[in-house]
């Protein structure tokens, strides 16, 4: 995990009460603590956590394979849509029909799960 991620969150956790600060340093690094109140609350929202760390490393992977471009796409459609005919409509909801079986082929998902 980049420290562009764990620093904000650290922060926030601070500023919420759920880490304390040290004010001693070792070896020019401060030291973060957390309280036994800290390590509960951790572990009652152990699977919650795990979950979340997860689906970031989920996107992660997600945005090497160009889900930038994706959302784009989606965009796009959704700016130009006004402006197509109802045969145009259809067949773009044909693409997308065939795209999401492709799609959930790969997943190897069940249509309708």
């Amino acid at each position: 995990m980049s420290t562009g991620v764990v620093y904000p969150v650290l922060r926030s956790s601070i500023r919420d009460g759920l880490v304390g600060v040290e004010a001693s340093l070792i070896e020019g690094a401060r030291v973060y603590r957390l309280s036994e109140n800290d390590l509960k609350y951790l572990e009652l929202h152990e699977s919650d956590l795990k979950e979340a760390l997860r689906l970031a490393e989920s996107l992660k992977r997600f945005g090497s394979a160009g889900y930038d471009k994706l959302f784009d796409l989606v965009r796009e459609i959704a700016i130009n849509a006004w402006r197509l005919s109802d045969a145009e409509l259809m067949e773009l909801r044909k693409v997308i029909m065939d795209f999401e079986s492709r799609v959930l082929e790969i997943l190897m998902i069940p249509k309708g799960s």
